[in-house]
């Protein structure tokens, strides 16, 4: 599991190293996990106190989010897309693909 998550900082860092601007694809990404961590925290207040005061604080965040994403552009890019960004589909494919089922056997 260890070489898993060093790959996944492997691939990326690799990318910049190899694509001026690449820095800015990954930071723009960033926008998407914040609009789908939004999404998890509305849901699990909405379970468990529907009239909690920050909902609509974290809709209107989520909402920034959204307009964020469409008005630049912001792509969400994949563990994958990473590696293939680097160079190193292969590694992704042999290495990281592998290590993905010793977890799923485990």
């Amino acid at each position: 599991m260890l070489l898993r998550c060093i790959l996944e900082c492997v691939f990326p860092l690799v990318a910049i190293s190899k694509e001026t601007g690449y820095s800015q694809k990954i930071i723009g990404s960033e926008e998407h996990e914040r609009l789908r961590t939004y999404k998890k925290l509305i849901r699990f207040l909405r379970r468990h106190n529907p009239n909690h005061p920050n909902i609509k604080r974290i809709q209107d965040d989520a909402k920034q989010a959204e307009e964020n994403i469409s008005e630049h552009g912001f792509e969400k890019l994949s563990i994958f897309h990473n590696a293939e960004s680097a160079g190193l589909a292969d590694w992704y494919d042999v290495i990281y693909g592998d290590l993905s089922t010793t977890i799923l056997l485990v």
